[in-house]
């Protein structure tokens, strides 16, 4: 199916994410290399929800390339334990983040929810990925495995539109707005942003 509608419904949500602040920062090369890591490791748990949901519901056939958690941790450890030295993993997550593990266990905990839900959070993150990466994978620090696709970036994103419907659509808002708001949340952080 195609995404046109689906891209139209999500178009306001979106444009908040792309054009946060803390997106423009990552693209301009001066992130603090502490607080980029604070914004993977929050990344790190959302993606593995869904991904471990979506692997249930056997979303990701045929496009288990696109997965991201792996990569996401690989960049994580490398800034935070080699990079910046720490020793032990950052303590919880923002608040927004656990907001939206909640959201996600909800949707696996009602009867009648369906695979059409966790679709919508491959679309809005990992689609998203697809659209957005190459525009940070030079400008963070470490290796940027996150934003970096050795496969055919423009095939995966065809076959993930085709399994899109326009009904997706309140539920990738949803995923959209919590992605804004967990990027208000790092924004907020008493962390130089600046490296």
């Amino acid at each position: 199916m195609s995404t046109t509608k689906l891209k139209e419904l999500v178009a306001k949500e979106k444009s908040e994410v792309v054009n946060h602040d803390f997106m423009q920062l990552m693209k301009s090369g001066n992130i603090n290399p502490e607080l980029y890591a604070l914004y993977l490791w929050n990344q790190l748990k959302r993606y593995q929800m869904v991904e471990d949901c979506a692997d249930q519901e056997n979303l990701f056939d045929g496009i288990e390339m696109v997965k991201r958690y792996n990569a996401i941790r690989d960049d994580f450890e490398e800034i935070w334990y080699d990079q910046l030295g720490k020793k032990r993993a950052p303590e919880g997550y923002l608040h927004n983040t656990s907001q939206y593990m909640k959201h996600v266990r909800e949707i696996l905990k009602d009867e009648i929810a369906d695979s059409l839900q966790i679709q919508a959070h491959i679309y809005a993150l990992h689609m998203a990925d697809l659209e957005k990466g190459q525009d940070f994978k030079d400008h963070v620090p470490g290796a940027s495995r996150y934003h970096t696709f050795d496969f055919d970036a423009d095939a995966v994103k065809d076959i993930i539109s085709e399994r899109c419907t326009d009904e997706m659509a309140d539920e990738a808002n949803v995923v959209f707005d919590y992605n804004e708001k967990i990027l208000d949340d790092l924004w907020a952080l008493d962390i130089p942003k600046f490296k």
